[in-house]
């Protein structure tokens, strides 16, 4: 059964390389149109291999965090190897990720840059997240507040086609045998008990405003076409969620939306998401908004 996950306002966690699960995405896929997707359908990989970042099975060192190839990665910090995390016979990623078992009791298991976080069934290294202006968490991960006050570059599954076995748990961030998927699209209204119902996950990315969704790296497109921090300023590749891209009010599928023409991030309206002329956002949280009204 597929869990649930809540951002307040947006306390996301995950990216990495998804598009062609077939799940459904964008505007054109609409909650009237669920069939066969319910809560018990589960969906398993389609197949497809996932881009490994450069220096990854080459022989290069890589460091704490980064995913890489089993077959000839070199994992270089703290005797890091490249390991399949949160894997089981069940359910396994497509991708290793460099990194080695710690004890979380131990101070300092794994130096200054990491730290030693449950994934699975198991303690490993994480590499934290990085905390100046420009920087963020890389493929296959995302950044994660966890319970002691840190916050950590978690593994992050972001398609089906990321798992070699199994399908992709939006809500952990790893393969699962057990996830529940649903048919209705991003931007469709869900509730906490409607377990199964989206074909991503149901999240609050805005305060009030609950949707189907999913986790995101602003400035990418694997997980969705358009991937926002809510309300808040957009920066490539920070943490966002998946909203549903929209051309006027009548097209978002929640009852409180308007299709907003990119309030106070006209330029991203004007590039990156050029493809669209607007995202369905709440009403309460955009009151200099007007909403697009359809001709």
């Amino acid at each position: 059964m597929r869990a649930q996950i809540y951002w307040a306002p947006l306390l996301v966690v995950l990216a990495g390389c998804g598009g062609k699960s077939g799940r459904n995405e964008g505007p054109g896929a609409g909650p009237d149109g669920v069939s066969g997707g319910g809560a018990g359908g589960g969906m398993t990989s389609t197949g497809g291999g996932v881009p490994i970042p450069p220096g990854a099975g080459g022989g290069s060192a890589i460091a704490t965090g980064v995913i890489c190839d089993t077959n000839g990665a070199s994992c270089s910090i703290n005797g890091d190897s490249c390991r399949l995390v949160g894997a089981s016979s069940e359910a396994a990623s497509r991708y290793g990720y460099c990194t080695h078992t710690c004890d979380p009791n131990e101070p300092g298991a794994c130096g200054n840059e990491a730290g030693c976080v449950r994934v699975g069934a198991e303690d490993i290294c994480v590499a934290l997240c990085p905390n100046d202006e420009l920087g963020h968490c890389g493929a296959g991960s995302r950044c994660r507040d966890m319970d002691d006050g840190s916050s950590v570059c978690y593994p992050q599954c972001t398609g089906d086609e990321d798992c070699s076995v199994g399908a992709c748990d939006f809500a952990t961030g790893l393969c699962s045998a057990s996830v529940s998927i649903g048919s209705f699209p991003v931007g469709a209204p869900c509730q906490d008990a409607e377990v199964g119902l989206c074909d991503k996950v149901c999240g609050e990315p805005l305060e009030n405003f609950s949707i189907c969704t999913g986790p995101c790296n602003q400035g990418t497109f694997d997980t969705c076409p358009l991937c926002l921090n809510g309300a808040g300023a957009f920066k490539t590749g920070a943490p966002g969620a998946c909203f549903q891209p929209c051309s006027c009010d009548d097209d978002c599928f929640h009852p409180d939306a308007i299709c907003d023409p990119f309030t106070g991030r006209e330029e991203q309206g004007k590039t990156i998401f050029s493809f669209t002329t607007g995202v369905c956002l709440p009403r309460s949280a955009m009151p200099a908004s007007k909403g697009i009204q359809c001709r």
